[in-house]
């Protein structure tokens, strides 16, 4: 089957051609949009402790299906995910290989191209303690060029590990500062100095 809908007034064409197990169908014109018919979308990969909820590669693990947050987008978050050196995963359609996203994960919170049955599988470490949420993007999804579609990692620290920035009194010549913190894993200050 094929499933399309119309972007507006036009020609188009369906032609159906005889195959030795029935026809293969196809459509062309420029008011064509192919539809990607799915109902859900699940992340698998190399599953430990809170990642993916330690399943391994395990396409139907229900844990690991994704909400749909608003059309044609899915998010999941894994708290407490542990330090690591290595987090890898795709995201796979209606729980079957036969459609999956991969990609190269650049940095947290930064949207990235979604490759189409990709062997890129995506990876990235968490430097410490964190919560990961896991963002799939298929708005701009167009199924014949198979390109359109985003994924984002966001990766926020927990802030567990706080180091003291040590400050100075003031002096006739020089102006003083407080104490400040910041985080020992993300090294975002979390007290600045004044």
């Amino acid at each position: 089957n094929v499933t399309f809908s119309l972007t507006g007034a036009g020609d188009f064409t369906v032609t159906a051609t005889p195959a030795d197990d029935g026809y293969v169908v196809s459509v062309s014109g420029s008011i064509v949009r192919f539809v990607f018919n799915y109902h859900s979308v699940y992340v698998v990969g190399n599953g430990y402790d809170n990642w993916l909820n330690g399943a391994n590669w395990d396409p139907g693990y229900f844990e690991n299906e994704m909400s749909q947050v608003c059309d044609d987008v899915w998010e999941i978050v894994f708290p407490e995910v542990p330090e690591t050196i290595l987090c890898e995963f795709m995201f796979l359609i209606d729980g079957d290989w036969a459609h999956y996203f991969g990609g190269v994960f650049e940095e947290s919170g930064k949207a990235t191209a979604a490759v189409y049955n990709g062997y890129d599988r995506i990876t990235f470490g968490t430097g410490g303690v964190s919560a990961v949420k896991l963002q799939l993007d298929l708005r701009n999804f167009d199924y014949l060029t198979k390109t359109g579609a985003a994924f984002t990692v966001t990766i926020s620290c927990y802030h567990r590990m706080v180091q003291t920035i040590t400050g100075y009194p003031a002096t006739c010549t020089k102006t003083g500062l407080t104490d400040g913190e910041q985080c020992a894993q993300c090294h975002e200050i979390l007290k600045a100095q004044e």
